[in-house]
């Protein structure tokens, strides 16, 4: 699946055909998938391609990500970008490819960027309360708990 979504030479037909109709059928077919690294990338560049042309995730995208396997390998992937900084956070979490990284022996390019709902990102904190986003700061990027981010977020956006 990770090779479907992230292979250069299928972009043309997920924006000629749709994303949401891919994950329509995914959600009838409803397979099961195992925590993979490069699942979560492209999760996330899925969701990048549809924030990007339709600005918001579909329903059918938000229920793709929370699915078991695929929930779990964003929490694996997300090691491999950085945020905006807290400030600049909203409904939708954008990410950037950290640079600077020995790339993984997958075989499988990493996306330059992706997207996360932040209702997603909530659901991931119940199912993996450590986890650690790293986020872009005035001094470069750190690892902080994505709890703090989320809270700090919250604080400045009221």
């Amino acid at each position: 699946m990770a090779r479907l979504i992230l292979n250069p030479e299928h972009r043309p037909w997920f924006d000629r055909a749709g994303v949401d109709p891919f994950l329509a059928r995914l959600s009838i077919e409803r397979p099961f998938f195992e925590l993979f690294e490069p699942l979560g990338w492209a999760a996330l560049e899925l969701c990048n391609r549809q924030c990007q042309t339709s600005g918001i995730p579909s329903a059918n995208m938000i229920a793709f990500m929370r699915s078991r396997g695929i929930l779990e390998s964003i929490g694996e992937a997300l090691g491999w970008f950085q945020t905006k900084p807290v400030k600049e956070l909203g409904s939708v979490v954008w990410l950037v490819r950290r640079e600077g990284l020995v790339e993984p022996p997958y075989g499988i390019p990493r996306p330059a960027q992706g997207a996360l709902p932040l209702e997603v990102l909530q659901d991931l904190l119940a199912v993996r309360p450590s986890t650690t986003i790293w986020v872009t700061e005035p001094r470069g990027a750190r690892e902080r708990p994505l709890n703090d981010v989320l809270a700090e977020g919250k604080r400045i956006r009221r």
